[in-house]
């Protein structure tokens, strides 16, 4: 924000901690993925989400947010993640594919174990 203050950029985040970054920052709890102002709705030609955990649950409320928040005409998906969490039961990895948005604005995930 501070290289580029004309490009508009909203922090979607549970911590309302970054509620000092006013307009900037929308509470965001991924259980609601459609729980966000009415202003959002298909208004982003670029989201980059980092996902909390890499269940295939929250990938796919994470999805559905995307689908919320990105531009039915096309947008681009930026997708980070890291390795399991320390203390994270040890189990197969998952890859996260998300398609290219539909004509319809709608993300469809697919969540699959290497």
């Amino acid at each position: 924000r501070k290289s580029s203050p004309d490009v508009p950029a909203r922090l979607l985040e549970y911590d309302e901690r970054f509620g000092q970054y006013g307009d900037d920052f929308a509470f965001y709890d991924y259980n609601q993925p459609e729980a966000l102002p009415p202003a959002m709705k298909h208004a982003f030609s670029i989201v980059v989400a980092d996902p909390p955990y890499l269940s295939q649950e929250c990938l796919e409320k994470v999805a559905k947010t995307v689908s919320f928040l990105a531009r039915p005409e096309g947008s681009f998906l930026l997708l980070l993640t890291e390795g399991p969490r320390a203390g994270a039961p040890k189990r197969a990895p998952l890859r996260f594919q998300a398609s290219a948005l539909k004509q319809t604005g709608e993300c469809v995930p697919a969540v699959h174990e290497l």
